[in-house]
């Protein structure tokens, strides 16, 4: 699919178009705009705020080790299976507490 072109329903345009009755496949930028798409819009995004984008991820990882949490919970000895991971998720909670304290 071509991501730059859309139809009037905003989708966008196939890899392969039908235009004079044949089958295009990789079709030019004249082939889909004389096929009735037109070029997308750019769309202005929101600066990205890398303070915020790091916490999501810390928060991220962080999530994807509760399983080990659980499994500690549970009783297996997550020590021996996981080393280490009190320690990072400790690390991670810590980083997570002083980024959102300077936000």
């Amino acid at each position: 699919m071509n991501y730059n072109y859309i139809d009037n329903n905003g989708r966008p345009a196939p890899s392969s178009i039908v235009w004079g009755g044949r089958r295009i496949a990789n079709p030019s930028e004249a082939q889909l705009l004389a096929a009735g798409y037109r070029r997308r819009e750019a769309q202005a995004s929101a600066p990205i705020d890398d303070t915020q984008a790091r916490i999501d991820a810390l928060k991220a990882e962080l999530q994807a080790t509760d399983y080990i949490a659980l499994k500690a919970i549970e009783g297996y000895d997550c020590d021996a299976l996981y080393p280490e991971w009190k320690a990072r998720r400790r690390a991670l909670r810590n980083e997570i507490n002083e980024l959102e304290s300077e936000a």
